[in-house]
């Protein structure tokens, strides 16, 4: 689509390019190789091995580009005629600054630095895209994502039939370079508009590759159980339908003929997918999840508490109320950038639902809903220029439905479109801007989009302004290594905690130390870890110092207080640790450590009824001396109310 011109002539999809336009084949070899490296590249050692990894990837790319750019004295263009395109880089450079006035006002800045930074390299990921496929063209990208979409399918599919060749961390599979199984859903449905435009724009090979990335995308997408893919996957369809019928007259007879097979047989698969997999499903575990889910698309009724999926809305829809919440107490500048989860505790963690364990962490980190998410960190305003960007996006995108502006444009603009709209979509039910893969092919949806309504480019002198990018991705580029390293520590501390050994916990702990990344991905500070490790070694006056400034980033993580107690209950500071055990209750209720903690100190200040209270509410089969603790509270409570009748008696 990239590189159409509004020439009413011109009946190509793109047109000719001669002298020091005609791309080269290692400029699209680099293009290839971009994706790739943005799309599957983690580090196991890493306490998320993932985000970091393509952050660095992605500002290092970004840095090389610009000097090619630079050094360079005609390249592109870095001149835009159209409002829409005008429109859209000034909304998202108004967004960024909103963003950063937000952070002035947030707890823990750092997260908002960290948020800025990644804006920062989407808005000029965007730019290079657009003058990429005003310069050269961006059609190189509809066969290279139809491979990427072919292979993170299998290996997912591979995955979920227990085989994972390249042990690529998951929370459950299938979960394919993602590490997550509904992100890995909403990717798919990311990448399936660039193999449909292969399937039916592609010619032999091509075509059939297409095809495949089609058929085992959607297998792989019913496999991940995400709802809000599988919505977004349907209303991308239906969206395209509209689009192809509206236009049907100005498409050729063998085009129509292919999206209609195309269109027939996606449906097909789909539907003829899903009871191939419940009926083969011989434990009967997974064709339960499918129906489950399905059924909550339509129905989560409060009596069906057996059901995960059920608990899963239910827990999601009260996360969403109490961001609400947020939003109302800070509804103009928000908590600030990347400080959702410093302050959603305040608010409470999602009550214990019955089928879930009683020792599960209740620590929020996202509220599973990007709109509210935005809002609760940079306000109305924010959410309203982030609505804004989508709009003009949108509008951008259907005035490339115009065959005789932008000839050769139609079908990839209607299912670049309809991505668009399923991303707008999962965006209501998940996070995927969140993560580094999804934002890049948002930027390449957008590259594609802005590059075809602008036209060829003719290139021009080289802007000195652009050069103020470089420090800037310097910085990103330092940052995200300090985050890479940060996430390695994180993940060491945590193995030598585990092996109980104190003092590597704390030599590693301290060397993971930086000065912009403070909060790992679950909310925990990397004092934490060192507070942990000086008081197994009994060194409290430095555990304390840690712990103080813990609660500096994250004041209102359980953790944090449940750790504070458990050096005031070593040192015998009962009361104190009372106290501190109740903010940490009360910041994650039902949060097992802290019960545990609360009842044993109640029962040393001789509170034997509300330490026995507590304890009912703990699973004491698994720990025997949770069981003697109870035991002896019994006793004692038996002989002070015996002793209280031999007193009333008197």
């Amino acid at each position: 689509m990239a590189g159409t011109t509004r020439n009413k002539k011109n009946k190509q999809s793109l047109p000719k390019k001669s002298g020091s336009a005609q791309p080269g084949i290692w400029m699209n070899t680099v293009g290839v190789l971009a994706l790739f490296v943005l799309l599957f590249p983690y580090d196991s050692s890493l306490k998320d091995p993932f985000f970091a990894v393509r952050f660095t990837f992605l500002a290092a790319l970004i840095l090389a580009g610009s000097i090619y750019i630079l050094t360079r004295k005609t390249v592109f263009a870095f001149a835009y005629k159209q409002p829409l395109t005008k429109l859209f880089l000034g909304i998202s450079l108004a967004f960024f600054i909103w963003s950063l006035v937000c952070s002035f006002q947030a707890i823990n800045p750092y997260e908002s630095l960290f948020y800025l930074a990644r804006w920062v390299l989407l808005m000029l990921a965007i730019i290079i895209w657009i003058e990429w496929g005003r310069t050269w063209s961006l059609d190189w990208a509809y066969p290279t994502l139809s491979v990427i979409l072919l292979v993170q399918a299998l290996v997912g599919i591979m995955q979920f039939y227990g085989v994972n060749i390249l042990d690529v961390p998951s929370n459950a599979p299938p979960s394919g370079f993602s590490g997550n199984r509904n992100l890995y859903g909403s990717l798919l449905v990311m990448m399936m508009p660039f193999a449909v435009v292969q399937t039916l724009r592609g010619k032999g090979v091509w075509a059939f590759v297409g095809v495949l990335a089609m058929g085992a995308g959607i297998f792989a997408l019913i496999l991940s159980q995400t709802r809000s893919a599988w919505l977004g996957f349907l209303a991308a369809g239906a969206l395209f339908m509209v689009i192809m019928w509206r236009y049907r007259k100005q498409l050729p007879t063998e085009v129509l003929r292919r999206i209609g097979q195309v269109a027939i047989g996606g449906g097909i698969a789909f539907v003829l997918f899903f009871f191939v997999l419940i009926k083969t499903d011989k434990s009967g575990n997974f064709s339960q999840r499918l129906i489950e889910r399905v059924k909550s698309l339509y129905n989560f009724d409060d009596n069906d508490q057996a059901s995960e999926a059920v608990r899963n809305m239910q827990e999601r829809i009260y996360v969403w109320g109490k961001t609400v919440d947020m939003i109302k107490d800070h509804p103009i500048v928000g908590v600030g950038p990347g400080n959702w989860r410093v302050n959603f505790p305040l608010y409470g963690s999602p009550p214990q639902l019955p089928g879930v364990g009683d020792e599960i962490d209740r620590q929020m980190v996202r509220p599973h809903h990007m709109y509210l998410h935005i809002a609760g960190e940079t306000g109305l305003p924010g959410i309203l220029l982030f609505y804004a960007l989508g709009f003009v996006l949108f509008i951008a995108g259907f005035r490339l439905l115009s065959p005789t502006k932008y000839p050769g444009a139609l079908l990839p603009a209607s299912l670049l479109l309809s991505g668009l709209l399923a991303l707008a979509l999962d965006m209501s039910f998940s996070f995927p801007l969140e993560r580094m893969e999804h934002a890049v092919l948002l930027t390449l949806y957008c590259g594609s989009i802005f590059s075809t309504l602008e036209g060829k480019g003719a290139p021009g002198p080289r802007k000195w302004y652009y050069a103020l990018t470089i420090p800037s991705l310097v910085f990103c580029l330092i940052l995200g290594k300090e985050k890479w390293k940060f996430d390695y520590y994180v993940q060491k501390s945590i193995e030598y905690e585990f092996r109980g050994n104190h003092e590597a916990t704390v030599e590693s702990a301290l060397s993971g130390m930086s000065k912009w990344i403070k909060l790992d991905p679950v909310c925990d500070p990397m004092e934490l870890h060192t507070a942990r490790g000086y008081l197994k070694m009994n060194q409290f006056d430095k555990a304390e110092e840690e712990l103080n400034k813990a609660l500096k980033y994250s004041p209102y993580l359980h953790r944090i207080h449940n750790t504070i107690a458990v050096a005031q209950i070593r040192q015998e500071q009962y009361q104190e640790a009372i106290s501190t055990l109740k903010k940490s209750l009360r910041y994650c209720p039902g949060y097992n450590p802290s019960m545990i903690n609360l009842a044993y100190s109640y029962y040393r200040v001789d509170s034997f009824e509300a330490s026995k209270q507590l304890l009912e509410k703990i699973d004491l089969s698994r720990d025997t001396n949770l069981l003697l603790l109870y035991a002896d509270i019994e006793k004692r409570l038996e002989i002070i109310n015996a002793q209280k009748q031999n007193n009333g008696g008197k």
